[in-house]
């Protein structure tokens, strides 16, 4: 079996709209710890009610904050990244490019010279978006694979290669 999916693009709109998936799981799942703890502990210092113990909660209010604004900062940083290098290797912000979904990997062409592969058994972990596959492989590097240039039964035709791949297919947002 072989599906054809042409047209796909990354570009600054689909690193926004994705950009949850930028960073690894357990980095997004530790700063949430960290702000959720610093801010609980916060509010039991401000309970308190002594004016040692509301310095204490200020400043983990500051921790929780700076642990906030700081997985804002890296998100934003990776996106602008990833289009540097877009640019430097390919000297373009918006890069096309096809998919084709062989039996034994994905291969990705940007260009005729720009070819290459993605085994099965590599790829960790699929993304279902309502607009995207976002598939990701070793070393948190990803691709997308934009819904809107698939028929329908292609769509499902991936959905069985997803499911004969035995590989974590995630409901995304």
């Amino acid at each position: 079996m072989r599906i054809e999916v042409q047209n796909n693009v990354i570009n600054k709109e689909v690193l926004e709209r994705n950009k949850k998936y930028l960073m690894p799981t357990w980095k997004n799942n530790l700063a949430r710890i960290y702000i959720i703890l610093f801010l609980v502990l916060s509010i039991i210092c401000l309970i308190q009610g002594t004016s040692e113990m509301r310095l204490y909660a200020f400043a983990a209010f500051t921790v929780a904050a700076v642990f906030f604004f700081a997985r804002i900062y890296v998100t934003k940083r990776n996106i602008n990244l990833i289009l540097a290098k877009q640019i430097e290797m390919l000297g373009k912000e918006e890069v096309f490019y096809s998919l084709i979904f062989g039996n034994s990997g994905v291969n990705i062409i940007v260009s005729s010279d720009k070819t290459s592969q993605i085994k099965y058994e590599d790829i960790n972990k699929i993304i279902d978006t309502p607009k995207d596959f976002v598939f990701i492989w070793k070393h948190s590097f990803f691709i997308f694979c934009q819904k809107d240039n698939l028929k329908s039964d292609e769509k499902e035709k991936i959905y069985e290669i997803i499911k004969r791949m035995n590989v974590k297919l995630v409901k995304g947002k």
